[in-house]
């Protein structure tokens, strides 16, 4: 369906999911999730990324105020997403965010996307950082490998997030590790595994696996897919649910590790990575339809 907002056309879905084969159903309200790229700035340089540079760009927690209370008399915000570059580089403008969104709309879920870089900031009591976590809903951390100088390798840095890190995390039923198959990283069914039983024994219930969008060359040559990771076909593994939309499909599991421990997983592919219906993404100082999509310019008497 298409929603006029502050003079621009948006385009949101107008069906769920299929889910498990069964047509979607029509969506009566129109809903969007708000992604806030709070900066560019990222110290790590994956190949697979073209969301960082070193450009330093100031948040301005007054405008997207503005912005994100228009979105709610338009739409129903499904959720919060704060992302980057990496955001832990900048915990106030996570904090101004945060308190934004829990003060006007507390019911929405926020997550952050991280890298972990400063991620163990959360855990401190003495920094600001320690204050957000009771309001975030999860944690997405990108975490690549098992090992350290494995993920060295991918994020072609050494700022990120270490195993000990994730041992350290004072709240990990709120950790959802994601993880990026990549040739030579974690691309068979053998290093899948591992990875599951690895962090899972150190407390760590929740799991996704995204095969690479085609972003770039990189993506490319390095691509793995679902049936070469063997993330359909592990053992002591439960399939819940599957579902697919335009230009993506995902999976549920849930899986049983040698501790008999439940962990639940899924699998993300997304082939059309240009689509942005029902996705607004607030630039530091502009909204965008979609993360590469028109500027939709605000004035407040729209």
């Amino acid at each position: 369906m298409t929603v006029r907002f502050l003079g621009t056309d948006i385009e949101t879905t107008e069906t769920s999911c299929s889910f498990n084969g069964c047509p979607g159903q029509p969506i009566i309200d129109p809903y969007v999730n708000f992604y806030v790229r709070i900066t560019d700035q990222c110290r790590a340089n994956c190949a697979f990324c073209p969301y960082h540079n070193n450009q330093v760009r100031q948040f301005d927690r007054e405008r997207f105020t503005d912005f994100f209370l228009a979105a709610t008399k338009k739409f129903f915000i499904n959720k919060v997403v704060i992302t980057g570059g990496e955001p832990s580089l900048n915990w106030d403008a996570v904090a101004d965010v945060v308190w934004v969104v829990h003060h006007n709309m507390p019911d929405v879920p926020i997550s952050i996307n991280t890298n972990g870089d400063l991620l163990l900031a959360m855990g401190d009591s003495g920094h600001r950082a320690s204050e957000i976590l009771p309001h975030i809903h999860d944690v997405a951390l990108s975490f690549h490998h098992f090992r350290d100088t494995t993920n060295n390798e991918v994020f072609r840095s050494s700022f990120h997030a270490h195993v000990r890190d994730v041992m350290e995390f004072p709240d990990k039923s709120k950790l959802h590790l994601r993880c990026n198959l990549i040739r030579c990283a974690i691309d068979s069914p053998s290093k899948v595994l591992r990875y599951i039983e690895f962090f899972s024994r150190q407390g760590v219930t929740d799991f996704g696996f995204v095969t690479l969008m085609d972003l770039n060359p990189f993506c490319q040559e390095n691509f793995v897919s679902y049936s070469e990771a063997g993330l359909d076909r592990l053992k002591e593994t439960l399939p819940t649910e599957h579902r697919t939309r335009e230009g993506c499909s995902c999976r549920n599991y849930v899986y049983a590790n040698s501790q008999g421990r439940l962990v639940r997983y899924y699998t993300r592919r997304n082939d059309r990575p240009g689509i942005c219906r029902s996705t607004l993404v607030y630039d530091q100082d502009r909204l965008l339809k979609g993360f590469n999509g028109e500027e939709i310019h605000y004035a407040k008497d729209s």
